[in-house]
């Protein structure tokens, strides 16, 4: 005869062996939510999870679909690969909004290069640590910094994701253009640019739930059109300043770094094995990638230099399919996407429309589906599950329209437009809270 398990300690030090039982699909919600958000189930992964989820919503659905984003809350989609949230996750859950919101915001965290795991269920659960329900919120907007010119160097825009519109910040006053950024512990960096034909040192931050402006320590090399990458390890990040010019026929091949616990810039880490300015560079598993960019001597190129920091040194790569400058990249489910970007120095007849994003485990280059137009300039990211391409500059001046990517037919389409028309903005994820 089968055993019947009552008791509540009984559901989480036997999870697996009782999820799919009768006592199991007929509890009721609040008993459900009680066993499957507790640190104490004893999954073995949190995939079992997901399917108890699914078997109890299945068991009696025209009842029990009201409570999926409910009982979905409860699993850890962070602990979970981003092919199992597309294959699995994804589909059962498309019929609610606030769960597709749920997880993407998961996908956008696995594929973050500041995301670290910080969260583990206890008894013998397995699989990579993640973090859990109450930080995956929806309440997640996506903000844009910066500008490669005078266009919106000083106001930071916002999109709303349910008006599909832009709002413009005040003015902070950066006072500099072709500055890099990063965002690092709720700070915004701006990080060097370019006063008078010269690079400067000036750091400053913005305080994103205060809105205010501070100065920071300043660089050691003033330098601008550099790249700057982000290296997270649980509360301790390091940014990356890589490149650049220091002043016109001056390209840089050394590398600034900030720890966000000294607080101060140090240069011990080597320089890349070219100089480079108008470069961009990615994150992926604790690696930056250096893509592109232009040569002192004003040659375009397409390779690719990877640096370690387990090793501290650089390495090259598999080049990319086309030489490109003015570029930037960002890290989408786990590769590469470069998009746009110029083929000859400051040539406006070679503004480019082709994408490719690389695959770091294969180490190789894929053309995704061009733009419908040659941008330069222009920022891509991954929001709310899209591919959203931001501004750039056309042959023909700056654009402010927004695109999104179709990975279903493949295809770009308009998604409103920014409000400043701007090239070289870098977007980030930030809380719904904060007061841009």
């Amino acid at each position: 005869m089968e055993k019947c398990f009552h008791c509540p300690t009984d559901y989480l030090h036997n999870f697996v062996n009782i999820y799919k039982s009768p006592d199991f699909l007929q509890l009721n919600v609040s008993e459900v939510v009680s066993i499957l958000q507790s640190n104490d189930l004893n999954a073995p992964c949190e995939e079992d999870v997901f399917f108890a989820m699914k078997l109890w919503i299945e068991f009696d659905k025209s009842c029990r679909q009201q409570f999926l984003f409910t009982v979905l809350s409860c699993v850890r989609l962070t602990l979970l690969s981003v092919e199992f949230l597309t294959g699995e996750v994804l589909p059962y859950c498309s019929c609610c909004s606030e769960c597709v919101m749920i997880i993407t915001k998961a996908m956008q965290l696995i594929v973050s290069p500041n995301f670290q795991s910080n969260e583990q269920r206890g008894g013998s659960c397995g699989g990579p640590a993640g973090v859990g329900p109450p930080n995956i919120s929806s309440d997640t907007k996506m903000i844009i910094v910066g500008s490669w010119e005078d266009a919106g160097r000083n106001f930071i825009e916002t999109y709303s994701a349910a008006q599909n519109s832009w709002s413009v910040s005040r003015d902070y006053g950066f006072n500099r253009r072709n500055y890099s950024v990063a965002l690092v512990n709720n700070r915004i960096l701006i990080i060097g640019g370019y006063i008078n034909r010269a690079g400067v040192a000036t750091v400053d931050y913005v305080d994103i739930t205060s809105g205010q402006k501070f100065g920071m320590s300043p660089l050691k090399i003033g330098r601008y059109n550099a790249a700057s990458a982000t290296i997270s390890r649980g509360s301790s990040s390091d940014v990356y300043l890589i490149g650049g010019l220091t002043s016109p026929g001056r390209t840089l091949n050394s590398v600034e770094r900030w720890n966000s616990d000294s607080q101060s810039w140090v240069s011990n880490v080597p320089g890349m094995l070219q100089p480079l300015h108008a470069h961009a560079a990615s994150v992926v598993d604790g690696r930056i990638y250096v893509t592109g960019g232009s040569l002192a001597n004003k040659v375009t190129v397409n390779t690719v230099q990877m640096y370690s920091p387990e090793t501290n040194s650089w390495s090259y790569r598999t080049p990319m399919n086309s030489s490109r400058f003015c570029h930037l990249s960002a890290v989408i489910r786990g590769r590469i996407f470069v998009v746009g970007g110029c083929g000859v120095y400051y040539n406006a007849a070679t503004v480019m429309s082709n994408v490719e994003a690389y695959d770091p485990n294969s180490n190789s280059w894929t053309s995704i589906t061009s733009l419908p137009s040659p941008r330069t300039g222009g920022n891509v990211c991954l929001f709310q599950n899209r591919i959203v391409f931001i501004g750039g500059r056309a042959p023909n001046g700056y654009v402010s329209e927004v695109m999104e990517y179709d990975d279903g037919n493949g295809s770009w389409n308009s998604l409103g437009r920014i409000n400043i028309p701007r090239e070289g903005t870098y977007p980030f994820l930030v809380p719904q809270n904060a007061v841009f």
